[in-house]
């Protein structure tokens, strides 16, 4: 057990690519990047606001440029954190709502990100495109679901 009775409830958790490590969050605000195999904490993440709800976090690499550690926050914006250093890089501002989850493209810079949605709105998804010449920034495409009634289906 890598989080016992002592600590904030468990929010999320995930392997990291390499399968050496597990990055839980907690409803404390931070995420903490574990050493499963010697049962401890390696590196801590703060900055973002999760103390309600459960918040999807991933790990975005971009060639050449570096590795983050990226996750949603209940002040509707998306936190990225230099994965070594732990200082926040970025907060990616454009959402309107708590932002429960995001993810990274596998081979191009971009990462997704979701908002709740209130009774009688839409959810909306979020994609953000890394330039090498700039920072991740708001791209043209911003997905919304389709209406309830009726919703249309994606075969994937």
């Amino acid at each position: 057990t890598l989080i016992g009775d002592t600590n904030p409830a468990v929010s999320f958790a995930k392997f990291s690519p390499n399968g050496r490590y597990i990055l839980a969050g907690t409803l404390d605000s931070t995420l903490r990047l574990w050493n499963y195999a010697q049962g401890r904490c390696a590196k801590t993440y703060r900055g973002h606001k999760n103390e309600r709800f459960c918040m999807y976090s991933t790990f975005a690499f971009v060639e050449g440029q570096g590795t983050w550690v990226v996750s949603g926050s209940e002040d509707n914006k998306v936190f990225l954190w230099d994965l070594q250093t732990k200082e926040v890089e970025q907060r990616l501002l454009g959402h309107t709502d708590v932002v429960v989850a995001v993810d990274s493209h596998p081979t191009r810079g971009w990462l997704a990100s979701a908002e709740v949605s209130q009774a009688g709105q839409r959810p909306v998804v979020r994609i953000w495109k890394h330039s090498a010449d700039e920072p991740l920034e708001d791209g043209p495409l911003v997905v919304k679901a389709p209406p309830r009634s009726g919703a249309a289906r994606a075969n994937l």
